[in-house]
């Protein structure tokens, strides 16, 4: 695990470990580290491993500002119905995307990994 963030490419070797440890499409740079739970609803990091996790993520603000979003971005959501979210022609792709999902072409299924930030915001979109 990366210890410290100076520069972008510190950024985007922090996502890189991110993904490798399970966090993709259900990953937001704005969520706590605690907040991340498996399909299972357990934590996915110790109170510990989430506390670095946090500080790593303030420097990565520090080194790229809110363009944090797109650096860990193009890397986590690599893969995902998501990964050209930051493109100007994301709608054509994403559906595209998705209908070669349906067709059995592209292989996608959501690891089932999320946030109780993205979670109660569905659950009071739908409720």
């Amino acid at each position: 695990m990366i210890t410290q963030i100076k520069t972008v490419a510190d950024v985007q070797t922090f996502a890189h470990q991110l993904v490798a440890e399970g966090l993709t499409g259900g990953f937001h740079p704005d969520d706590p580290f605690e907040d991340f739970t498996g399909d299972d609803g357990l934590p996915l990091y110790t109170t510990e491993e989430a506390a670095t996790r946090n500080t790593l993520m303030e420097q990565c603000f520090d080194v790229c500002g809110d363009d944090v979003h797109e650096v860990i971005g193009r890397i986590t959501l690599s893969g995902t119905p998501f990964e050209s979210i930051f493109d100007k022609d994301h709608e054509e792709r994403y559906n595209t995307f998705m209908q070669l999902v349906d067709l059995g072409i592209k292989d996608y299924k959501p690891n089932g990994v999320s946030s109780r930030a993205v979670k109660e915001t569905v659950f009071a979109s739908y409720n």
